[in-house]
Parts: structure tokens; C-alpha cells; sequence
């Protein structure tokens, strides 16, 4: 069992501000609560949420963790990082913290990619996500299941979304039922059940996507056919960005708000400040339907999905491709001095 030790005081915006914090083994249990000393009051039992804030009229509070296991929302509070911090410091690994895996939002749709750059298969998947933390980073792992097949999620760590994961599943595998997850993190186990994706329909793509670059306006035509589009959403994924993760794989530089189904959308100036341009960026046009429409435009009530990627301008080619393409001409150009001999 591990202890944690620290102290903490209020920012002056109500947040908490870490002043000390230590973590050290016990084999003792002596609680099953974390007790807080306010500097002026009598030891006292806390509610088992962590207090990510605190009023300024406490002064400074030390407190003693004998049961992290004991906050499912731990990673969601301020006190989280440092907690992990010291327990790296002292020799504890953070598996011995038992921090039980928490489900932030789940996620099942049918979705149809179209060709890009950006590495990402086409076609049409069903596509599995969850938000879950701790993340991987701490060792958690997260998998799937329905009827005897399990597959791994994919951690896939954004600077919009540090703890999703994800399951690209071909149509043959599985069915339109809901999928279990499960998260896992030292032995401590959460899990949850998917919507599944019964309805779920091939979308079309968006058509004639245009981006005009005098004031940065994406625009384009909704599909005629196929089922009826009844929102959008537009990203702007960064191909210099990189993930937390793994800095090799593009991430997402921008977002827009859920959107009914329009056909144009003004990207942010900002993007192609501070030495960005163009070339640097893919937009997606996303166009969704939705499972339940009194639940509104949501990622868990998402049910299908058409992902068009469109590049706002060709990417610089490497110096190798460089050279290839100038052997080429070369080459072309002695054929066609030998043609006219």
C-alpha cells in the first residue's frame, strides 16, 4: 500500500496549489479515507472526491492518501500530476498508486474514409472509441469485445484529446451490437458498453471542396444522394503537429463547433501564422447523422460519418523526391532527343 503525503494551498482563484508532496510504501492500512489537516482545525475526514479546490480561508491544508484507489477522478485533478511525480521520486511505481480507470466518453459510428495523406486507411469501418484515464502513459491498457472477439484499442494522444483511444474494426468483423470495453491498470478493471451502431448507413462524401486563401473559407457542396446529412464538423489536422504519443503521426491543430448542415466554414486566421502555411494542413469535412435526435450533436450519439480530406495545398516534396522527379525528366528529356535524331 502506498502513502502520499503533501501539502497544499488555495492559488488565489480557488484552485489548489501544490506546496509539498512526498509518497512513500506502507504494508499498514490504517484508513480506508484520506484525512486533510486544515493548519487551524482538528483532523477530519474529507468526502471521497478529491478537492481540486479549495477557499483561501483554509490557509494551508496537509493531507495523507492512504487508499488512491479510492478516487476514480483522480487524474482529473490538480492533484494528480504531482502526486505521480513524487511517486516516480521516491521509487514507487505508479502501478502501486491502483488508480482504477475512469470512462470519459464512448464512441461507435460507422465511418467512411476517403483517400489522404495523412496515412489513414479508406473505406468504410466501424470505428470504436473511448476516452479513458489514466492513460497509457501510466500503463493502462484498453481492449474490446463482442461475441468472443477481442482487439486492442490504440492509444491515440492528442492535444485536443490526451486520453482517447481507438479501434478501426472491419465491416466482417463483428456485428451492429454493442462492443465491451474494458480498461485495465494494475489489476484494477473498469468497463463499458458501447450504443453499438444498429441504423448506421453509408454517407456520401462532400463534394467540390474549395478553399479560397484571400480569406481563408472552406467551402463545399453537400452530397444529393444517399442518406440525409444532418450536421458537420471541420478539422484541421497539422501534419508538422504530431501527437503527445508519437510526434511522427498528424494531429489536430483545430476544430469546429458541431455544425447544422452547411456548406461553407471560415477557417482561423491563426493557422497560418508563426510560419504555418497551407502547405502545412489537411482539412476534413466531416459529415454525421445521429442515433437519437433529442440527444443532440454529440460524439457518443454520432452514428455515421463521411470523412473527406482535402489538402489546402500540396505538401513540399522531401529532397529524395526531388531528386527522383529530376533523374525522371532527365530521363525524359534523353528519350526525346533520341526520338528526334
Amino acid at each position: 500500500m502506498a502513502m502520499i503525503r503533501g501539502s497544499m494551498k488555495s492559488a488565489g482563484n480557488g484552485e489548489a496549489q501544490i506546496l509539498t508532496v512526498s509518497a512513500s510504501k506502507r504494508r499498514d492500512t490504517p484508513s480506508t479515507d484520506y484525512h486533510a489537516l486544515p493548519d487551524r482545525a482538528t483532523k477530519h475526514s474529507l468526502p471521497r472526491n478529491i478537492p481540486c479546490f479549495i477557499p483561501e480561508s483554509h490557509g494551508i491544508i496537509t493531507f495523507e492518501i492512504f487508499q488512491p484507489q479510492d478516487f476514480d477522478m483522480l487524474s482529473m485533478c490538480s492533484l494528480t500530476r504531482p502526486l505521480l511525480a513524487a511517486a516516480l521520486l521516491t521509487g514507487i511505481s505508479t502501478s502501486a498508486l491502483a488508480i482504477t480507470p475512469a470512462f470519459q466518453f464512448t464512441i461507435d459510428r460507422l465511418d467512411n474514409y476517403s483517400s489522404n495523406t495523412l496515412g489513414f486507411g479508406d473505406g468504410i469501418v466501424h470505428y470504436i472509441g473511448a476516452g479513458v484515464s489514466p492513460n497509457s502513459g501510466f500503463g493502462t491498457t484498453v481492449s474490446i469485445e463482442q461475441n468472443g472477439v477481442t482487439l486492442p484499442m490504440t492509444w491515440w494522444s492528442s492535444h485536443v484529446s490526451p486520453n482517447e483511444y481507438y479501434a478501426r474494426v472491419p465491416t466482417n468483423i463483428g456485428n451492429t451490437a454493442p462492443w465491451t470495453i474494458t480498461a485495465e491498470h494494475d489489476g484494477d478493471i473498469s468497463m463499458a458498453l458501447t450504443r453499438g451502431s444498429a441504423g448506421a448507413q453509408v454517407l456520401d462524401f462532400a463534394q467540390n471542396v474549395q478553399f479560397d486563401a484571400t480569406n481563408s473559407m472552406l467551402t463545399w457542396e453537400l452530397p444529393t444522394t444517399g442518406p440525409s446529412i444532418e450536421g458537420v464538423r471541420v478539422y484541421v489536422w497539422d501534419r508538422t503537429l504530431g501527437l503527445l504519443n508519437d510526434p511522427t503521426q498528424p494531429d489536430i491543430a483545430g476544430i469546429s463547433p458541431y455544425l447544422p448542415p452547411v456548406s461553407s466554414y471560415q477557417l482561423s486566421a491563426s493557422l497560418f501564422g508563426n510560419g504555418k502555411s497551407a502547405a502545412d494542413y489537411t482539412i476534413e469535412v466531416r459529415l454525421m447523422n445521429f442515433r437519437d435526435p433529442e440527444s443532440g450533436m454529440t460524439g457518443g450519439n454520432t452514428l455515421s460519418t463521411s470523412r473527406y480530406f482535402y489538402d489546402l495545398a500540396a505538401p513540399v516534396p522531401e529532397p529524395e523526391t526531388w531528386a527522383m522527379m529530376l533523374a525522371g525528366l532527365g530521363l525524359m528529356a534523353q528519350v526525346a532527343r533520341r526520338k528526334s535524331r
